[in-house]
């Protein structure tokens, strides 16, 4: 079951909820014996290590406070073969939607040239989104009670983009 978390607030801290994208790259390509042909493969491992050091690496904003994690990194097949594939799994968070969205283009760019420089075939895909919510009492109240009146029912992170249309429209209807 997922939750929706909102701030009373009028700013997001680090302890507030940020806006977020969760991404997976993989890297599809030919492997080969380490030992025997190493230079007949295309290292997505190595592709895939590059683009975590780079994401790690970016600068963070001085307009918003903001999160970069790369969380898992599962490549290769043994020891000898040189790995012909990797998933490669990262998070960007922001107090600002337009710098997620920022750091999205800049991760997109280091995931393609990372695999451009191994040879190697990368697609970025978005898995998961929500969005920064301050709304008013009103707002968060309303969502209280309608939730509270549907025992069971769980919002995920397209909650964050309603609640905020709702205070954008500046209308609060059951």
């Amino acid at each position: 079951m997922a939750s929706l978390h909102l701030t009373r607030s009028r700013h997001c801290t680090p302890q507030d909820p940020l806006s977020s994208a969760g991404f997976f790259r993989r890297s599809p390509t030919w492997a080969s014996y380490a030992a025997g042909s190493p230079e007949s493969g295309r290292n997505a491992l190595l592709a895939a290590a590059m683009a975590t050091l780079a994401i790690m690496a970016l600068p963070r904003y001085g307009s918003a406070d903001t999160r970069l994690n790369v969380g898992t990194l599962v490549a290769g097949d043994g020891v000898n073969i040189v790995p012909s594939s990797a998933v490669l799994t990262c998070e960007a968070r922001a107090t600002d939607d337009e710098v997620v969205d920022e750091l999205v283009d800049r991760i997109r760019s280091i995931v393609d040239g990372a695999a451009r420089t191994q040879g190697v075939d990368a697609a970025l895909v978005v898995t998961g989104r929500s969005a920064t919510v301050t709304p008013d009492d009103d707002v968060v109240d309303h969502i209280v009670d309608v939730a509270a009146a549907h025992p069971g029912v769980a919002a995920g992170s397209a909650a964050s983009y309603s609640a905020r249309n709702v205070a954008a429209s500046g209308q609060v209807s059951a």
